[in-house]
């Protein structure tokens, strides 16, 4: 394993007696599998500064840019262009905005024309072939958030192209439809989940909390009405 630090080290250059420290400069380690620490004989004291940090990459493709896009889908990708995506399990991660699909394409040029800096520069398809022209643009998932009976259709075509697919609720309108899209998904080895952002609603919580603690120890039924403001 190699570590890459700065250091302070004092000046080597021939007939210099003042001892004054040099620029920070990159001294390598090797972290030993002992645990200890070996310093090389001859330290990169040439080596860049600003050198970046090696990340991974996950391509993003999005088909519709509705409601559902700018309420949940627009945050993050703006957010990960700006700051990236960090867990210890995989470390730094881009996720960029790659290309979307949707039938128009106006709210896709829309968005990006006022997003300007805030996203990943992206290709925007439209049209009957737009998913299919998203798909071909290079992607390595895909989330589809077009109006419920549009699901099916665009996630088949994810999954075929062995994308992996984050596909708003409901998934599909019929259990057929399910069980094509499962098959498919096992057939190509990709991921396929469905989005219940609802689940994390302050009132579902609420209710799921409540309904988990013994003061509430039978069944009951709730209904719940949600109203779009726009």
């Amino acid at each position: 394993m190699v570590i890459v630090c700065p250091a302070i080290l004092k000046c080597k250059q021939p007939g210099c007696k003042s001892g004054h420290p040099s620029p920070r400069l990159p001294l390598t380690l090797s972290l030993r599998p002992s645990g200890y620490v070996e310093l090389p004989n001859h330290p990169p004291y040439n080596a860049p500064m600003n050198t970046p940090i090696p990340t991974n990459q996950l391509r993003a493709g999005m088909v519709g840019m509705g409601m559902i896009f700018d309420e949940t889908y627009r945050p993050f990708y703006e957010r990960a262009h700006r700051e990236g995506v960090y867990d210890r399990r995989f470390g730094d991660l881009n996720v960029p905005l790659t290309a979307v699909g949707s039938r128009t394409g106006k709210r896709a040029d829309a968005y990006r024309q006022a997003a300007g800096d805030a996203i990943h520069p992206f290709d925007s398809f439209s049209g009957d072939d737009s998913v299919d022209q998203m798909l071909a643009a290079g992607v390595d998932f895909a989330c589809v958030a077009t109006p419920d009976d549009r699901h099916f259709e665009a996630a088949k075509k994810v999954l075929s192209a062995g994308v992996h697919l984050l596909v708003e609720k409901p998934s599909v309108l019929s259990l057929q439809e399910l069980d094509e899209l499962t098959a498919l998904a096992r057939e190509k080895n990709v991921l396929a989940k469905v989005v219940y952002h609802k689940l994390l609603d302050p009132d579902h919580k609420n209710s799921a909390r409540r309904s988990s603690t013994t003061s509430c120890n039978t069944s009951t039924q709730a209904t719940a009405r949600c109203w779009n403001p726009n």
